[in-house]
C-alpha cells in the first residue's frame, strides 16, 4: 500500500511521511561514485553518460544532451578521443571540401566546450589514481573527485530547494547522505587502509557499501501522515491509527518455513546448551505481538479495513 497511499496523499495535498527506509544506490551520489569509476576505465559512452547525467557537474542537461546527440551520431569512444588536447572536428557536410559555416564553427566550438567541462575533472581523477598505492590513497583521490565537483554544495542547494518546496523527507534525506558516504569511506580505510588493491577491486568493495546504505529518516513534523509498517517506532503516541489490508493470510502472516531445523529440533539443542534463533514459533509469536501493539497503540480512534478482492478480481477473506 505504500506507493498507493503516497500517491494518494499526494493528489489531495495531506502531509505525509513513509518510515519505510530508503536505498542510497538510487541517489546520484551514488551513480556519480560508480560511474565514475567505471567511465575512466573503459571511456565508453554509457558510463560517461550515466556520469555526466548525475547532475554534478557544471554543465546544464541540454547541454549534456547536445553532447550525447553528436557523440552518437559519429560514434565516439575510447579515451584518445575524449581526452584528445585538439578540439572535434567531426560534421555532417554534403561535401567535405566544403568551408565550414559560421554556425558550423559556433556549433563544434560549444561541442568541444562542453567536453572539456565534463571530462576535466575525470580525467584529473583517472591521472591521481594511477599515482595511488594503497585503498587509503584511492580513498582520498576520490573524496578530493567530490570535492572539487562542489558535491557538498551541491546536496545542500537541492536541500534547500526541498525545503522550500515543503517537501521534507527529501531535504533531510539530502542533509544525511553526504555524512554516510563519507563514514562509508572512513570504514573501507579503517578495515583495508593499507592494502594494496587494484580498482576494479576497490569498485567492487564500494559498489557492495553503497548497496547496503539505507536512509532512515524521522518525522519532518508532527501534523503528518505517518506510513509505516507494524514493526516501527513512528507509530507511539498517535491519536488515531488506520490499519490496511486486514485479510485471511496477510494478517496474521503465517510463517511455515522451518529451515534446516524444525521447532523440535531447536527445542532439543537447546536444553543441550546450544543457544540457536528462535524457530517458527517465535515467529508467529512476534508476528501476534506486533499485531496487539498495533492495535492498542491509538490514544483516540483506530480504524481496520480489509480488501475485498486482490488484484486479479478474485475474492479475499477478512482476517478472523
Amino acid at each position: 500500500y505504500d506507493r498507493l497511499l503516497q500517491a494518494l496523499l499526494r493528489d489531495y495535498q495531506i502531509p505525509f511521511f513513509s518510515d519505510s527506509k530508503r536505498l542510497f544506490i538510487h541517489h546520484p551520489l551514488a551513480e556519480l561514485l560508480r560511474s565514475c569509476l567505471e567511465a575512466i576505465k573503459t571511456w565508453q559512452y554509457e558510463p560517461l553518460m550515466r556520469c555526466f547525467k548525475t547532475d554534478f557537474f557544471a554543465v546544464t542537461r541540454d547541454d549534456i544532451d547536445l553532447l550525447e546527440n553528436y557523440v552518437l551520431e559519429f560514434g565516439i569512444k575510447g579515451r584518445k578521443y575524449w581526452t584528445s588536447a585538439d578540439d572535434w572536428q567531426y560534421i555532417d557536410q554534403a561535401f567535405s571540401s566544403e568551408a565550414l559555416s559560421i554556425e558550423d564553427r559556433e556549433y563544434l566550438a560549444r561541442i568541444n566546450d562542453i567536453r572539456r567541462r565534463l571530462i576535466t575533472p575525470l580525467q584529473t581523477l583517472s591521472d591521481k589514481l594511477k599515482t595511488a598505492e594503497n585503498v587509503r590513497d584511492i580513498t582520498q583521490v576520490l573524496y578530493q573527485f567530490m570535492v572539487d565537483l562542489g558535491v557538498p554544495e551541491k546536496l545542500a542547494l537541492w536541500q534547500s530547494r526541498s525545503e522550500a518546496a515543503g517537501e521534507l523527507d527529501i531535504a533531510k534525506e539530502q542533509q544525511q547522505i553526504w555524512q554516510d558516504v563519507i563514514d562509508l569511506m572512513d570504514q573501507i580505510v579503517e578495515t583495508c587502509g593499507t592494502e594494496e588493491l587494484s580498482l576494479k577491486d576497490y569498485t567492487e568493495i564500494l559498489n557492495d557499501g553503497l548497496e547496503s546504505l539505507q536512509i532512515s529518516l524521522i518525522p519532518p513534523g508532527i501534523d503528518y501522515v505517518t506510513i509505516a509498517s507494524f514493526d516501527q517506532n513512528s507509530l507511539e503516541n498517535k491519536d488515531a491509527i488506520y490499519i490496511l489490508g486486514a485479510n485471511e493470510g496477510t494478517m496474521p502472516r503465517h510463517i511455515k518455513n522451518e529451515g534446516l531445523l524444525n521447532d523440535s529440533d531447536r527445542l532439543y539443542l537447546c536444553q543441550a546448551g546450544f543457544n540457536l534463533s528462535g524457530g517458527t514459533y517465535d515467529d508467529n509469536f512476534f508476528e501476534n505481538f506486533l499485531l496487539y501493539k498495533a492495535f492498542t497503540l491509538s490514544r483516540k480512534y483506530l480504524w481496520v479495513s480489509y480488501a475485498l478482492s486482490d488484484a486479479e478480481g478474485a475474492a479475499l477473506n477478512r482476517s478472523m
